[in-house]
Parts: structure tokens; C-alpha cells; sequence
């Protein structure tokens, strides 16, 4: 398929490629989940003023136990105005939904029709529209867009109630409460909805094909500027190949045609060469050591002990 930078075709990647990018930022958020849920999951229990005076000498006793039947943390010391562990908890959750947003983002922009390379599995009641019988909407990619970009606003409430004055505050400490739920909602949300786009989404590869063509071979200039700059230095070879593209796009026709009539070109690079250099498959640098990556780094942290093999 096509990779796209500022929105126009750049060159090739993979389908799994992309995936991989996906994929690796799930992974970090799993193991960014994984911190928080042991480091800022603990215990508040203080009484009016933190000190545990109304509970006497088994004040810590009493601590100890609470946390074990609430299956939390016990913390150094009570820390009711310290709102760092509820800041974090908030910022996990924004980062893992801004994630899934960048992908359903992503999705959306290849569901276009004038794009067609994925789409999510047709069912009835879904993805239709009342008025255009022909129209198929992308309704978990709005519906995750929709709640990760309500985010950002519910943290920066969060962060601004950080500042909780002396051991009780006045407003912050309320102010949190609709936020803080919110924020964990719209996060369950986007995750719902992910799963159901991962499961619904359906790959056009022969359209993937097809959009690889859209451009008559311009998207391979950068190659032919590389091995044509071994010989004759950068700026002589972008200046050869940028002259290619432009009679490429007036003739209307392939660069692949345009660079073969070149002889300052075929005097450097074969037509055999050039065929080689105007296949996709042929283009794709190291993008799939680059997948082996990402999946033996997501394996290691999933399964660490490699129960599956």
C-alpha cells in the first residue's frame, strides 16, 4: 500500500506495516496500565486530617487490613490532598485513547470512498445512512474519535486540581469528581469500540494495489534520486529526477517511460535496474525486519516466560 505523509502519497509500506505502528504504541500503553495500576492504585486512609488519631495505636493495623480487603496498595502516608496517583491514573488513560484515536483516525481517512482500502463489516443497523442508502459510515471510528478528543479538556481539570490546599480542600478536591469518572468512562468506551473495529475491519488489498498507481510511478522518485546521486552527486540527480516528474505529469504518463527516454539517466541506472526499482515490493526498505520487531517486542512483554511458544 501507499504511505502518506501530510496527507499525499509518500511511498510504499506494507499493510502489516502500519499495523506494526499500531500495535507497538497498544504495547507501550499496556505496560504503561500495567505501572500505573501498581503504583498509583493505593489506599486512602487518614482520617480528618491524615494523622489516623481516631483509630488509636492500631491505627496501622487497621491500614494494613483495609488495604488487603480492598485489594490496594498501602501508601507511606496518607495523601488526600496529594493528587498526583489520580493525575497519572488520568494521564494513562488519555495517552491509550489518544492512541486509539491516531488509529480510528487513521481508519476513517482509508474508509473514504475515494480511497477504499478498509472498511468495517456491513451489519444491519450499522454504519448506514437514513437519508443516502448508498453511504457506508465508519461508526467506530467516530465513535472513538469522539471520546478521545473530550479528553484533553478533562485533564487539564485534573491537572488544574492538583493544587489542593492544606490537608482538605476547598472546591479542587470536588471539582475532580465528574472528571476523574469521565475520564475512565470514555476510555472503557474507545476500548469497547476498538475491539469492535479490530473485528469488523474488512482490507481491500487490490484496491491498496490500484492507489500504489495513482501517481504513474512518482511515488519511486526518491529511489531513482538515491542511485542516480551515487554517481552524480545530490543536487544534479534531484534536479534530473524533479524534471522527470514534472514532463511525467505533462505527457500524462508513467515516470518509469519518461526516465528510460533520459539518457543522463540511462547512462547511470539500466533498464533492467529501473524495473527494479518500480516494483513495490522492491521499495519497502526494511519494514519487515522492522515488524519482527515490534512482534517479538510485544511478545516479550505479554508473554515473558513464552508460555505459548
Amino acid at each position: 500500500m501507499i504511505g502518506r505523509t501530510l496527507l499525499q502519497q509518500a511511498r510504499p509500506i506494507t499493510f502489516a506495516f502500519k499495523l506494526a505502528n499500531w500495535l507497538d504504541q497498544l504495547t507501550r500503553c499496556e505496560a504503561y496500565l500495567r505501572e500505573v495500576r501498581n503504583r498509583a492504585l493505593v489506599l486512602q486512609f487518614g482520617g480528618a486530617v491524615g494523622t489516623l488519631a481516631a483509630s488509636g495505636q492500631e491505627a496501622l493495623s487497621v491500614l494494613s487490613r483495609l488495604a488487603a480487603r480492598l485489594a490496594l496498595a498501602e501508601p507511606t502516608i496518607p495523601w488526600h490532598t496529594a493528587r498526583d496517583r489520580f493525575f497519572e491514573i488520568c494521564s494513562v488513560c488519555a495517552m491509550l485513547s489518544g492512541c486509539l484515536g491516531k488509529i480510528a483516525g487513521d481508519v476513517a481517512l482509508l474508509m473514504q470512498t475515494e480511497v477504499g482500502e478498509l472498511s468495517e463489516r456491513a451489519a444491519e443497523g450499522r454504519g448506514g445512512s437514513s437519508a443516502m442508502p448508498h453511504k457506508r459510515n465508519p461508526i467506530a471510528p467516530t465513535m472513538i474519535v469522539a471520546a478521545c478528543t473530550r479528553l484533553p479538556g478533562l485533564l487539564a481539570t485534573m491537572a488544574a486540581v492538583m493544587t489542593q490546599e492544606q490537608e482538605r480542600a476547598v472546591g479542587r478536591w470536588h471539582a475532580e469528581w465528574g472528571p476523574l469518572i469521565e475520564i475512565v468512562s470514555l476510555t472503557g468506551g474507545a476500548i469497547k469500540q476498538s475491539n469492535d473495529l479490530f473485528s469488523r475491519l474488512e482490507v481491500h488489498s487490490a484496491r491498496m494495489l490500484e492507489n500504489l498507481e495513482l501517481t504513474q510511478g512518482s511515488v519511486y522518485a526518491e529511489e531513482v534520486a538515491v542511485r542516480l546521486a551515487k554517481q552524480m552527486g545530490k543536487p544534479e540527480a534531484d534536479r534530473l529526477v524533479k524534471r522527470a516528474c514534472q514532463r511525467a505529469k505533462e505527457k500524462r504518463c508513467h515516470l518509469r517511460e519518461v526516465l528510460a527516454w533520459d539518457p543522463d539517466v540511462t547512462n547511470v541506472i539500466d533498464q533492467a535496474a529501473l524495473d527494479e526499482i518500480f516494483r513495490p515490493e522492491n521499495a519497502l526498505g526494511i519494514a519487515n525486519q522492522l515488524i519482527d520487531r515490534v512482534l517479538r517486542g510485544t511478545i516479550t512483554q505479554l508473554d515473558p516466560e513464552n508460555k505459548n511458544g
